[in-house]
């Protein structure tokens, strides 16, 4: 058997075998005909399996209309089951789909297969993503970096534009591949979570109450907080995939899921990329985009572009390389989707410009004079301006009566009007909210934002409207629970922690190492 024959995939397990249905999984192959030759919708043939993730499967597929190469992602069939994921795969196509910019990915078509499985069809990238090159655990060249950022911000202008924030903003969903002339294209995956600003849709809730699931690494305090969301938690993402890229680690270490997130929502600022090594100014470009305070970062992806574009740079050069605007869509080359965990939802304050006509990037031109034939020429400009002065005034001396040049008195200076001085009352404090932790579990302690607490009662106080505070309940014998506990009302909570299975010893969440050492903390709420 050769690999040619192995072209009907699972579309549970997305193994690649001769026939179907699947001898592992035991589920049909998404289309009729026989292998090798089944076509959705009539005209995509399957060829192989790309990759397959929680959400679905990707395949590599053959238009056989147009004779093109394409992806296709295909709904797992178990997935069918929950409107909330078919909605989120709907949207991911419609979002990436309605942006239309050379750094997004392309959606060509949507479908369903014969027996009912959603599938999106889009162009098919030939690369890799940057998840492969963090996990190595070692640093791109700060350049590099730099170009790989000012391209995902040129995506994520013309998202926003549209009134798209992708909320998702990771390594693993930045994909570099190559235009036709070898340079690098880096495009930006997965829109499955993406917030529309216009409408303040996104797709339907995947968490449960009063929870925020994901991988927390990269998602802004507020977004972490579940407060209001606007364009810039994606650059703070942004910013956190830069740091990684250029010192070879994430800014954040901790080992659990509750002093992670206690760590990024906190008032500390955030970890500095040390100078070392870098070009002078870059850590501050990235500790701006990191800000905690979402007022002190950047305002917008363009404004963010413009202060990294001097450190963009190409193999090997030394100087400022300006990168070209987006003209029109890559014909050809694979996504390999990345699933995105669900976010907290929010509304933008901010309105949705018009994406009509592209906006051009303003720079200030530099003029090379280390040319010896551009400084003769300059010097022969000056020498003949000087003539020309000195001739106009030898003649003016001849024929021109002197006249006697009046100065006008100066006029007194208007005395300063001091700036209005607005007078507002002062504000009431706020009430004070209090949630009590009823914890009978013996032995049983809690860790409050990183702090430990013990006893069966433990008691949080702060203003009405405080952030949220992350708990992690702890016990001998038993699974961790972590909470995330806001201050709208005082209450009481009651928290009972399972006992943990005997057999396997499960003591809770724990965190889970990917290859090159970088913390992969494991959803709690899944």
């Amino acid at each position: 058997m050769t690999e040619a024959d192995l072209t009907a995939p699972c579309s549970s397990c997305g193994t690649l075998h001769p026939e179907s249905p699947c001898p592992f999984a035991q589920s049909p192959l998404p289309g009729a005909g026989s292998p090798g030759r089944a076509l959705l919708s009539g005209k995509y043939r399957l060829v192989r399996c790309l990759g397959a993730g929680g959400l679905g499967v990707v395949y590599e597929a053959v238009n056989e209309d147009i004779r093109r190469r394409v992806a296709i992602k295909v709904l797992r069939r178990e997935q069918i089951k929950s409107l909330a994921v078919i909605e989120r795969f709907r949207r991911e196509a419609s979002a990436a789909g309605s942006i239309g910019n050379e750094h997004i990915v392309e959606v060509l078509d949507l479908g369903r297969t014969e027996d009912g499985l959603p599938f999106i069809v889009m162009e098919l990238l030939v690369g890799h993503d940057l998840g492969s090159v963090v996990a190595a655990g070692k640093p791109l060249e700060p350049g590099t970096a730099a170009d790989i950022a000012t391209q995902v911000l040129d995506a994520l202008d013309a998202a926003h534009a549209a009134g798209i924030i992708h909320r998702d903003l990771k390594p693993e969903n930045i994909f570099v591949t190559r235009r036709s002339g070898g340079t690098e294209l880096v495009k930006l995956l997965d829109f499955g979570i993406a917030l529309d600003r216009a409408t303040g849709e996104f797709t339907p809730r995947l968490t449960k109450a009063g929870t925020v699931m994901g991988t927390p690494q990269f998602m802004s305090p507020e977004q972490l907080r579940g407060e209001p969301l606007d364009a810039r938690t994606d650059l703070y993402s942004l910013g956190v995939v830069l740091f990684e890229l250029t010192a070879g680690r994430n800014p954040f270490n901790q080992s659990t899921y509750a002093t992670l997130v206690s760590e990024i929502i906190s008032d500390r600022p955030a970890p500095v990329l040390q100078p070392a090594g870098l070009p002078p100014g870059l850590p501050a470009v990235v500790a701006r985009a990191m800000e905690k305070d979402r007022d002190r970062r950047y305002g917008s992806a363009r404004e963010m572009m413009v202060a990294l574009r001097p450190f963009v740079r190409p193999a090997g050069g030394t100087g400022p390389v300006v990168l070209p605007r987006p003209s029109a869509a890559v014909s050809s080359a694979p996504t390999m989707a990345v699933e995105a965990a669900p976010r907290a939802s929010g509304t933008v304050p901010r309105p949705t410009p018009s994406r009509s006509t592209p906006r051009p990037v303003e720079f200030t031109p530099r003029i090379d004079v280390s040319s010896p034939a551009l400084r003769i020429g300059i010097a022969g400009a000056v020498a003949a301006a000087l003539a020309i002065v000195a001739f106009i005034v030898y003649r003016g001396s001849d024929s021109a009566p002197e006249v006697p040049i009046r100065f006008a008195p100066p006029t007194p200076a208007l005395p300063a009007i001091p700036p209005p001085v607005a007078s507002f009352p002062p504000a009431a404090s706020a009430p004070r909210v209090r949630v009590r932790l009823l914890i009978p579990t013996p032995g049983a302690a809690a860790v409050v934002d990183g702090t430990p607490r013990s006893g069966p009662e433990v008691v949080l106080e702060a203003p009405a409207g405080s952030p949220t505070k992350a708990v992690r309940i702890e016990a001998p014998g038993h699974l961790a629970r972590d909470l995330m506990i806001s201050f709208d009302s005082s209450r009481d909570v009651a928290v009972d922690l399972a006992p943990a299975a005997a057999a396997t010893g499960e003591t809770g969440p724990e965190p889970v190492k990917a290859p090159g050492g970088r913390i992969r903390v494991r959803n709690p709420y899944e």
